[in-house]
């Protein structure tokens, strides 16, 4: 069968992909959190390690009651690849709160006004008393501001937070896929040519979106191999876990709610953020609500960072339309010579496994992803002539190729 034919039948039966039995489908067997969270088993994501940094020492000390009483009933496990990205990033948190200190520092200092007619002024000699005392009381600040940082900096890897997942995480409550790494690789391929939460929608990732996907499929295979409910407590509220609603995360998405009945023998996965589970367990009401006014905090962030980016897409289309068609031509070639590379000049290639293997993303077919970017503002001749051309190169191409010194080098983990 033709490459071009296979990849057709693909894309037709993706739902068949997504959904393979359809027998399930119209099962009302779903329970709510409420009914499950007493016996489920509870998965930590990454952002929900990183959040403590932000809050108070009787918040965290509110989490620490229940990760410890979780744990006591072995109900409490964290992907190793969790382990791995809180890792990487708690030190970048730690610096954030070093360098916002230190910031304090840079305010505009006064200066004194040296006009000879006003110098022998009753109020210039009172404001040159009341800035020396300001002047002063700044040194006296900045010194506080400097003892302040150098015990941030002094905590090295023994802060509050790394201390308390020091004290109470071990090694058993660390969980992973069973798959190896070439198979990780494959199964995102697939998802992304289906359209299959979670990862395709992270292809723009420096780990191509793998992250999302390892750590799905460590609570597929402990929801496998417990045959339980399983509560995942996460902040992240993209796409690719969410169904979405005017802009906002409306529920879960249903093919992880049926993949995860598939594996698990019919059992629930739900989602939750930091302060539902919180709620869950009569934590103290200030807590709950810090977290909360954390939580709405980042929303917003992520709205006025979402505004932008479309201002700036509009932009761009706007300035898309003032140009020739010569140049919009040329402006198509430029955007797609930056994100991806004809597979011949970038991947392995493995004859037992058919093929290219995609290390950096793909296989991108030119008319999906030009469509997806110009189809709004380029006439559709410009972009046939652009794909067609392409498509003499290659019918699939790679994502760009990340130069060696950027790669990141992600070392194992342990926790002990």
């Amino acid at each position: 069968m033709k490459k071009d034919s296979k990849n057709k039948i693909e894309i037709a039966f993706s739902l068949e992909n997504t959904f393979p039995n359809a027998d399930d489908l119209f099962s009302n067997n779903f329970s709510t959190i409420e009914e499950a969270f007493e016996k489920a088993l509870f998965v930590l994501d990454t952002n929900i390690l990183l959040l403590p940094f932000n809050l108070r020492a009787e918040t965290i000390e509110e989490i620490k009651k229940i990760y410890t009483s979780l744990i006591k009933e072995n109900r409490l496990f964290i992907p190793k690849r969790v382990a791995r990205e809180y890792s990487k990033n708690r030190t970048v948190k730690l610096s954030e709160i070093h360098n916002k200190i230190l910031s304090l520092k840079s305010r505009p200092k006064y200066q004194d006004i040296k006009y000879p007619i006003i110098l022998n002024l009753k109020e210039k000699k009172e404001l040159d008393e009341a800035l020396k005392i300001l002047n002063e009381k700044e040194a006296e600040f900045k010194r506080k501001v400097n003892n302040l940082a150098a015990k941030i900096k002094k905590w090295q890897y023994k802060d509050p937070v790394s201390k308390l997942y020091g004290d109470i995480f071990k090694s058993e409550i660390l969980i992973d896929t069973s798959k190896n790494e070439e198979e990780i690789l494959n199964e995102l391929d697939r998802r992304k040519k289906h359209k299959i939460p979670p990862g395709y929608k992270d292809s723009g990732k420096y780990d191509f979106g793998i992250g999302d996907l390892i750590i799905w499929l460590s609570i597929l295979e402990k929801g496998a191999s417990e045959e339980t409910d399983i509560v995942f407590v996460s902040q992240d509220l993209k796409p690719d876990w969410w169904q979405q609603s005017s802009g906002s995360a409306f529920l879960p998405r249903f093919e992880l709610i049926e993949e995860f009945k598939r594996n698990s023998s019919g059992k629930n996965i739900h989602i939750i953020n930091f302060s539902k589970l919180l709620e869950l367990f009569n934590a103290k009401e200030q807590a709950i609500k810090e977290l909360q006014e954390q939580e709405e905090r980042e929303r917003k962030e992520k709205e006025r960072t979402i505004a932008h980016n479309k201002e700036v897409e509009k932009k761009y289309k706007k300035y898309l339309s003032r140009l020739t068609k010569e140049e919009q031509e040329k402006e198509i070639y430029n955007w797609f010579y930056q994100n991806f590379e004809a597979p011949v000049d970038c991947l392995p290639y493995e004859s037992k496994e058919g093929g290219y293997i995609y290390i950096w993303g793909g296989p991108y077919e030119p008319r999906d992803v030009i469509e997806n970017e110009f189809c709004e503002i380029i006439d559709p001749e410009i972009i046939d002539k652009v794909v067609n051309e392409l498509e003499e190169i290659s019918w699939e191409w790679s994502g760009i190729r990340i130069p060696d010194e950027e790669v990141y080098n992600l070392e194992t983990v342990s926790i002990s």
